[in-house]
């Protein structure tokens, strides 16, 4: 496992708290939830990062509906292929 180098000495209990919050968000489904990125730099990185990813999830999200609502309109036949309904 790398190094990972430790925040400056500033007190950033509210960016953790906050970064805290929205990753609780984030696994609970909220795939919207996103950081202010104008925190001090090392936080503003973080924030920067975990918005970028909770952005693909959001994505990831909206196409697994698509192909949900795409799916829904075919069946499987007697010889178990798919087969688009008319």
């Amino acid at each position: 496992m790398g190094v990972v180098e430790a925040l400056p000495s500033i007190n950033h209990d509210v960016e953790f708290k906050a970064i805290w919050k929205a990753l609780r968000a984030l696994r609970a489904g909220d795939v919207s939830v996103r950081l202010p990125v104008d925190w001090p730099e090392s936080a503003a990185n973080v924030a920067s990062e975990f918005n970028e990813l909770a952005g693909q999830f959001e994505r990831m999200s909206h196409e697994i509906r698509a192909i949900e609502r795409d799916s829904s309109s075919l069946r499987v036949g007697s010889k178990k292929r798919l087969s688009q309904r008319i």
